[in-house]
């Protein structure tokens, strides 16, 4: 489309649209926004809001990003180390008492188990108060709890373990107590 210009106060169409034969004459500022809804353009304005809406895209994928994350546990994990008897109501409905003889370093704990049927290594993880130790036996078992006890120079020295065990038998529950 070639544009020629008629006279300082507009600009006329030499090979416009084929259904219109007249020479138009217009503004300007009319003639500018005639080109631009040709040749495609949007306007300044839908830009600026594109632009303002991906800033706040950006600010709220931050914004959910830092929310998401957890603050790093302030408490130190509780004292577990020392020897434990457990009072387990088995799954197969039996009562029995087990034991444990675990060393701890900062959060993971590592020691010995004795059951009435095996024995061998322990291996798991405290946070803060939560207590998981993993049998290293055959029958394998995993003991779930809560540690309490007195706070000692802000640190919990756990007296007791109660929660749950799993073993292919299925789930049973336990209460212990430390020994030594």
């Amino acid at each position: 489309m070639i544009m020629t210009r008629v006279t300082n106060i507009g600009y006329a169409w030499q090979r416009g649209n084929p259904s219109t034969k007249t020479l138009r004459q217009s503004t300007p500022d009319r003639f500018d926004d005639l080109v631009r809804r040709r040749k495609g353009y949007t306007g300044m304005k839908k830009q600026r809001y594109g632009f303002i809406y991906g800033c706040l895209l950006i600010i709220l994928c931050q914004t959910a990003a830092a929310w998401s994350q957890q603050a790093p546990s302030e408490m130190p994990p509780a004292n577990v180390a020392g020897k434990w008897t457990l009072f387990c109501n088995d799954p197969n409905g039996t009562t029995s008492a087990k034991y444990l003889d675990l060393k701890q370093e900062g959060t993971n704990i590592k020691g010995h188990f004795k059951g009435p049927y095996q024995s061998g290594g322990v291996e798991g993880t405290i946070n803060e108060h939560h207590l998981v130790v993993r049998t290293k036996t055959r029958g394998v078992l995993v003991f779930r709890g809560r540690v309490d006890g007195p706070l000692v120079n802000g640190v919990v020295q756990g007296n007791t373990f109660n929660g749950t065990f799993h073993d292919r038998g299925g789930t049973g529950t336990f209460q212990g107590q430390r020994t030594q």
